[in-house]
């Protein structure tokens, strides 16, 4: 890409985002699971994806993890350097027979994906060490929050009056990364 080094903007750091996520979600997954003496197992991601995906794409497994742009804004555009500041979501979807389950194991991917980004936050920029997200160009990944979604039902088509099947839902971590758009020596 040679003199397209500007306005990168959140490809980086989805792609280094998806990559951290499958270097250790599912290491973390277990993890948690070992720390939790109950019944609702979270099984590991079968998916992650630089995308949320949509119904045809969860037929491939369940859970699912995908990362999602939320926007992006410039400051510090002093024509020949800017920034942004880039927000983006890791969203976990779930799929369980009861609701109970769905709930527990929303709250238990939640945390196996904070434990992962914490992790590599946490690997800062000593001794050479870096981190994935500083290899994108990040200087910096903050939680901002987290978002859950709405309880989905699978009904039955020749019996829509009967309970649900199972229960579907998502839950949404929201962060942001600020990095630099224009590099100054590009100007």
């Amino acid at each position: 890409m040679t003199g397209l080094s500007s306005f990168n903007m959140t490809e980086p750091l989805v792609e280094a985002m998806v990559g951290l996520l499958q270097a250790n979600l599912n290491t973390n997954i277990d993890s948690l699971n070992a720390a939790y003496a109950d019944a609702y197992t979270l099984p590991h991601a079968a998916q992650i994806l630089p995308f949320v995906p949509i119904p045809s794409t969860l037929e491939s497994g369940i859970p699912a993890v995908g990362v999602q742009e939320l926007g992006s804004t410039f400051n510090d555009d002093i024509i020949v350097s800017a920034h942004a500041t880039h927000t983006y979501a890791v969203v976990a979807i779930c799929q369980a027979v009861d609701q109970q389950t769905l709930a527990t194991q929303l709250r238990r991917m939640t945390q196996a994906i904070l434990y992962t980004v914490q992790q590599d936050r946490k690997l800062g920029t000593g001794a050479g060490t870096g981190t994935a997200m500083e290899a994108a160009g990040a200087w910096n990944v903050s939680f901002i929050r987290y978002e859950p979604g709405p309880l989905l039902g699978d009904l039955d088509p020749i019996d829509p009056d009967a309970p649900p099947r199972s229960y579907l839902s998502w839950a949404a971590v929201v962060m942001e990364s600020k990095r630099g758009e224009i590099p100054l020596s590009s100007g």
